[in-house]
């Protein structure tokens, strides 16, 4: 009797941490080209379209949440400051379309590996943490992941980083100008 697992390259690859020591300098930090958010005409699989600034009042923090693009399974819509669809918290919000049809726990997988949220100040010759925060997602996607559901190309969710106004005060003051977004931890 063979056993197949499917997604054990793709948990073992959410295991792997780049660069614990300095995670700002890792690979995850944002250095792409940025390709405008109108210009669809650019886009390709191999350069996926990045939102490159988080919106106002954080508009100095640059950084993306195109490693879920960079899977294929997701493509991002928007970007904005607002409360997700699902609690009352302010937050950055992003909406995600699902591109290639997907389980619940192969999304997960790829969600975990954007989960673990920093922000942060970085000049030339050092860097401060300000912040660190969890990537939130929608409850039914874990619910799902254990029924093994799947999630149908075109469906739409929300995932969100909770900011309220006090935090984006300190964030303004303390002049954040980097996120990063990184495995969460086992």
């Amino acid at each position: 009797m063979k056993i197949h697992f499917p997604l054990l390259p793709l948990l073992l690859a959410s295991l792997i941490v780049v660069d614990p020591a300095g995670f700002l300098a890792g690979p995850r930090v944002c250095q792409a080209e940025v390709v405008p958010q109108g210009d669809a005409a650019t886009e390709t699989p191999d350069k996926p379209r990045e939102l490159k600034r988080l919106p106002p009042p954080l508009e100095d923090v640059i950084g993306g949440l195109h490693e879920l693009e960079r899977s294929g399974h997701f493509r991002l819509l928007q970007m904005e400051m607002g409360r997700p669809r699902v609690t009352e918290m302010d937050a950055v919000v992003w909406t995600v379309r699902v591109v290639r049809p997907l389980t619940y726990r192969h999304a997960l997988l790829l969600l975990r590996r954007v989960g673990d949220v920093r922000i942060a100040r970085v000049r030339d010759d050092w860097q401060k943490q300000l912040l660190r925060t969890r990537l939130a997602w929608p409850d039914w996607i874990e619910s799902g992941a254990v029924h093994g559901d799947v999630l149908d190309r075109d469906a739409e969710f929300e995932v969100w980083i909770d900011l309220d106004a006090r935090t984006v005060g300190t964030l303004r003051r303390d002049q954040a100008n980097r996120i990063v977004f990184l495995p969460l931890p086992l």
